[in-house]
């Protein structure tokens, strides 16, 4: 659980988004010393909105100020206990509604992948996990430059998820998600509008993240795309866990690995062992390219 930004839901007056994040927090720590004090600011917050329409402007604005102080100060509390819980290195996504936009992209003239699979199986897994109500998938397909913003601004996501081609050395192979190398750096591959290909580059990546910094808290990039190793370096100044790949990488084991993250992620696992696991489905599912993921 992020308490910035839950504080930022709080000044943003999505309080209900707060409590339901604060719900999931407690129903895994019964014995919690803080817990009882939550108990009391939620019945407050409830009995507040059954009669809501029983107070005038003014007084529903001071009786939701002094909730929204009371859950401030609880969110302190919490930070102060639970820092210890979460290792400095890689972030879990425990009692957290996690907010995942998965973007594809597979232009005309560009060998045919398996996307619609790959989507699949993730929405599949997360349907079938004991805590599905924790996650928010979203998916857009046919990624343009234009889509691409909206998507971003629509959906504040925690993890972005690309799938599609992405280019670097090496020559087109059809089953890889590669395309031949242009006259450019390396990058992704989109869409124009008419479906053909159009090149995503390093630096209009760095443009993009660095806003989308400012705008969500996005905790994980997954670059499901041959040679998108650089774009992920390139990535890793506004975000804390990027994965991309070193190499050009089959699609099956592309799927390969995005089902293991996600099903680890199902499960509970934080991002590195999510991405551990990931890994280690390609291993298991023989393709032997499980070395060409990493984790930036």
């Amino acid at each position: 659980m992020n308490i910035d930004s839950l504080k930022n839901h709080i000044a943003q007056a999505r309080t209900d988004l707060v409590f339901k994040e604060l719900s999931l927090y407690f129903d895994n720590k019964p014995d919690d010393l803080l817990l009882n004090k939550f108990k009391i600011i939620h019945s407050q917050w409830s009995d507040l909105r059954k009669n809501d329409f029983l107070l005038s402007t003014q007084e529903r604005t001071q009786a939701v100020g002094k909730i929204n102080y009371l859950v401030l100060e609880l969110l302190d509390e919490i930070k102060k206990s639970s820092s210890n819980e979460v290792g400095e290195s890689f972030q879990s996504f425990e009692n957290q509604i996690i907010r995942i936009l998965f973007l594809s992209a597979n232009p005309a003239d560009t060998s045919k992948l398996q996307l619609d699979t790959e989507f699949v199986e993730i929405q599949k897994l997360l349907q079938e996990s004991p805590e599905y109500d924790k996650f928010d998938l979203k998916v857009d397909t046919n990624i343009t430059p234009n889509k691409l913003h909206q998507a971003i601004q629509k959906y504040r996501p925690n993890i972005f998820h690309f799938s599609g081609h992405g280019f670097g050395t090496g020559e087109l192979k059809d089953g890889t998600r590669s395309v031949e190398k242009p006259p450019v750096l390396s990058g992704l591959i989109i869409e124009d509008e008419k479906g053909n290909r159009k090149i995503l580059s390093q630096s209009a990546l760095d443009g993009l993240f660095e806003l989308i910094a400012q705008e969500a808290e996005v905790q994980v990039v997954i670059l499901n795309a041959c040679y998108s190793a650089e774009q992920a370096s390139t990535i890793k100044k506004y975000v804390k866990n990027v994965i991309g790949m070193t190499d050009s990488i089959g699609d099956k084991s592309a799927i390969a690995f995005a089902t293991g993250f996600y099903r680890a992620l199902a499960n509970g696992k934080n991002i590195e062992m999510s991405f551990k696991y990931g890994k280690n489905a390609i291993a298991l599912a023989g393709f032997n390219e499980e070395h060409k993921v990493i984790l930036v």
